[in-house]
C-alpha cells in the first residue's frame, strides 16, 4: 500500500495549475452609453476570423459610458478580438447594401478595414509571453 501511494505522488494525476495570461481589453469611443450589449469574441490562430459565432472565447458586457473594460483569463498564444456594439439588440452585425457594417465595430490594433474583414495577422495580439493590455476603438 505504501508503494502504491508512493507512486501515485510522484506519477499521479498533475495538480500545477494551467498557465494563464490575462487580456485586458479596453473600449473607447462608445457613442450610445444607453445600456446596449457589447458583443466581444476573442479568436484564437485556428479560428474562423472574424466570422460570427466562431470565436473562442466570448463576453457580453452593457455599454453604460463611453469608455469600457473587460478582462479575459486566456492560455498562452496568439489571438485577435472583434467587437460589436449591438445598438439593436439583434445579436447580429447589421450592414448595409455593400456590406459595411452599421454598427459600431472594432478590431484588436485598431485595425480599419478598407475593402474587406481582415486577416487573423491584421489584428493579432501575442500572448504567449505574458499578459497584455489594449485598446479598441470603436468605428
Amino acid at each position: 500500500m505504501l508503494v502504491n501511494l508512493l507512486f501515485l505522488a510522484l506519477f499521479g494525476p498533475s495538480t500545477s495549475p494551467v498557465v494563464q495570461h490575462e487580456l485586458a481589453i479596453r473600449i473607447t469611443n462608445i457613442q450610445n452609453t444607453s445600456g446596449k450589449p457589447l458583443l466581444i469574441g476573442v479568436y484564437a490562430k485556428s479560428d474562423a476570423f472574424p466570422g460570427e459565432n466562431t470565436s473562442r472565447y466570448n463576453k457580453i458586457i452593457l455599454a453604460k459610458s463611453s469608455v469600457a473594460t473587460v478582462t479575459f483569463k486566456l492560455p498562452p498564444g496568439e489571438y485577435a478580438v472583434a467587437l460589436m456594439h449591438d445598438v439593436n439588440e439583434d445579436g447580429k452585425m447589421e450592414k448595409n447594401w455593400i456590406g459595411y457594417p452599421t454598427e459600431p465595430f472594432g478590431f484588436s490594433r485598431n485595425f480599419k478595414p478598407k475593402l474587406g474583414a481582415p486577416s487573423f495577422k491584421d489584428c493579432s495580439v501575442d500572448l504567449r509571453t505574458g499578459s497584455q493590455s489594449i485598446e479598441i476603438k470603436l468605428l
